[in-house]
């Protein structure tokens, strides 16, 4: 995938434009190199989408609906956070730190609530600017999290309370997920695309693209590579990927796609390829624009699939658990406005 964007950005070094055309229309469609398995997320292969399905209830037929908690914070909790989680939600942090601190001393704390404490801990630890701390607390949540979870579905999920309970916790496991596919993400944002300074030519033009792009297509593809495998472990959460989690998830990888595309689109082309007159033998300077334009266009379009199943599937599950958070409204909203196109 990525030589066929650079190829196509190469297109600007082309003798005559019915020398290169045909190599890059001719071409197989290539999946993105970004792999994504959140639901409705997948990569397309060649031009066919296929959505995974969505993630299935932990609940048994006839058993009450699954309880969806947005907020690992958000009441109602158990008496023994109360009080740290409100002060999480008012933001007071170092008053949350100095309760869970207490909390956590427990030796009668319920496993699931030491879960949720812990990535509490990790919140308010991220907020205050250490870092560390929080990675080390979102890992003991992911390590801690495979020992709790079957003594918690052995208990069962008849009771609304206990429902309550493994959403709680698998709102916690899914915070400190999107935390370490966040911590990916910063990573690729720093690889900022090149900035083209020449004079327009051609020859400087080559050379960024063949320099400059090529680098960074190498850098910021395996930057991209490395967040989505973090985001994907969503998925793998048992019994049941957390919704609202997933949703984040989905959301971020089809923002990360977008991003790419809106970068690669920004690689410059001759100065001469504007306005009528001609550059290579009869063909004007606004034809040869048109065929790399294009050419960027279908190099890019199993990306811009991918990002289009990402915000579909995004928008199924926020519509499936009648979610209300803000990545939700954002993937509808981006459905609504181009499902249509």
């Amino acid at each position: 995938m990525r030589a066929l964007l650079l190829s196509s950005i190469l297109f600007v070094a082309c003798a005559a434009p019915d020398a290169a055309t045909p190599a890059l229309s001719d071409a197989p469609p290539a999946r993105p190199s970004t792999a994504a398995s959140l639901p409705g997320a997948s990569p397309p292969e060649a031009q066919t989408v296929r959505p995974e399905s969505p993630p299935q209830d932990p609940v048994k037929p006839g058993a009450e609906p699954v309880v969806v908690v947005v907020d690992a914070a958000a009441e109602p909790v158990s008496p023994e956070l109360a009080d740290s989680a409100a002060n999480v939600r008012a933001g007071k942090l170092r008053e949350a730190e100095r309760q869970l601190d207490k909390v956590l001393a427990s030796s009668t704390l319920r496993p699931d609530d030491r879960i949720v404490a812990e990535a509490l801990f990790a919140r308010c630890a991220g907020g205050l600017k250490r870092a560390k701390d929080a990675d080390q607390r979102y890992r003991g949540v992911l390590s801690s999290w495979p020992k709790v979870m079957p003594a918690l579905v052995a208990e069962g999920l008849e009771t609304p309370d206990k429902r309550q309970r493994m959403a709680r916790a698998l709102a916690a496991v899914g915070e400190a997920t999107l935390h370490f596919g966040d911590r990916a993400r910063s990573e690729a944002d720093k690889i900022a695309f090149p900035t083209y300074r020449g004079l327009g030519d051609q020859a400087s033009v080559r050379k960024h693209a063949e320099t400059k792009i090529a680098e960074w297509i190498k850098k910021k593809g395996a930057a991209i590579d490395s967040a989505e495998k973090a985001y994907q472990q969503i998925v793998a959460i048992e019994p049941l990927a957390p919704p609202a989690q997933t949703v984040a998830a989905a959301l971020r990888i089809a923002e990360m796609r977008a991003a790419f595309v809106a970068d690669v689109h920004k690689a410059p082309m001759p100065r001469t390829w504007i306005g009528p007159e001609p550059v290579v033998g009869e063909v004007t300077g606004d034809e040869m624009r048109g065929l790399y334009e294009k050419a960027l266009i279908d190099a890019l379009e199993p990306h811009r699939a991918a990002i289009r199943v990402a915000y579909q599937g995004c928008a199924r599950t926020a519509e499936r658990y009648a979610l209300k958070t803000k990545e939700a409204e954002l993937c509808r909203k981006w459905v609504e406005e181009n499902d249509a196109k």
